[in-house]
């Protein structure tokens, strides 16, 4: 069991529970489709750091657990990690922070943070990773004396997430811009420059060296509609079923609702069988 329950606090601030990925359990077993593993990778100050990586792009849920940390009850902690990924290009993923009371088999009601699409706001941005600093309380729940047991989950579906600590050598490092907001997902170190390169998105990346597919039944033409004071729900409103589903393969929800498609309208035109299909990808 880790115990935290000396642990100072820095500046009058919160006290830190910390972050060591070696020793945070990742299931595997023929039961569990989790995938999730402990790796090292470069580090935005250029050394070397253990990370977790967690989640694909399937539906599976995959996940990994903290240690029991025995803290101080009623009293502020915050807990400090960077973050690689965590998102798709179609909007559809789940990545998550989680913290259990006592062990995450006790407790089916957990804090949850959601870590995309800045649900929770980072603190500082550097090389494709987002510091997260989480506050939390303790509490006064079960416990003996002043003690309480804590126990923390990091998830992941449909996303490649990456999870790193928190070195001093990063609080040298300038917080850099973020993105192009018209980029659908986060930089990602599965893909060897941060974004995939045969997306529809891709040239706002990698410019003239990008390499889209081309998309299906000439949707291409939408973008440039979506420049125009065409009413985009007018043009699609004639769509079948299939063809809404082919369309939003192609762009992903997001990038639909960026050129002004409402989507629940969108959807409201697909029947069961191409809705199964989509969920399910067949």
């Amino acid at each position: 069991m880790e115990n935290t329950k000396n642990i100072q606090p820095a500046d009058n601030g919160p006290r830190s529970v910390p972050f060591e990925p070696r020793k945070w359990n990742v299931i595997k077993n023929e039961k569990t489709a989790n995938n999730a593993e402990r790796s090292v990778v470069t580090n935005p100050a250029g050394g070397m750091s253990e990370v977790l990586m967690v989640g694909d792009w399937t539906w599976d849920w995959s996940f990994t657990t903290s240690p029991l940390f025995t803290l101080k009850k009623n009293t502020d902690y915050v807990f400090t990690f960077w973050l690689n990924g965590g998102e798709n290009e179609q909007n559809t993923e789940n990545c998550q922070f989680r913290i259990h009371n006592n062990s995450l088999w006790d407790d089916y009601n957990p804090f949850t943070y959601k870590l995309n699409r800045q649900y929770i706001k980072h603190t500082k941005h550097v090389a494709g990773w987002y510091r997260y600093d989480i506050p939390f309380n303790t509490g006064d729940g079960d416990g003996d004396g002043d003690i309480i047991i804590k126990q923390f989950q990091f998830i992941s579906q449909y996303a490649h997430s990456a999870f790193m600590p928190h070195l001093p050598a990063f609080d040298a490092l300038p917080d850099e811009p973020l993105p192009d907001p018209r980029i659908p997902q986060r930089h990602n170190i599965k893909f060897a420059g941060g974004y995939p390169r045969d997306s529809h998105w891709s040239h706002l990346v990698y410019g003239e060296t990008a390499q889209p597919k081309p998309a299906p039944n000439n949707y291409h033409f939408l973008h440039d509609l979506a420049n125009t004071d065409a009413d985009m729900n007018e043009v699609l409103e004639h769509l079948n079923p299939d063809a809404i589903v082919d369309l939003i393969r192609t762009f992903g929800l997001g990038e639909l609702q960026n050129m002004g498609v409402d989507i629940t309208a969108l959807l409201e035109h697909v029947d069961e069988d191409a809705m199964e299909a989509l969920i399910t990808g067949k």
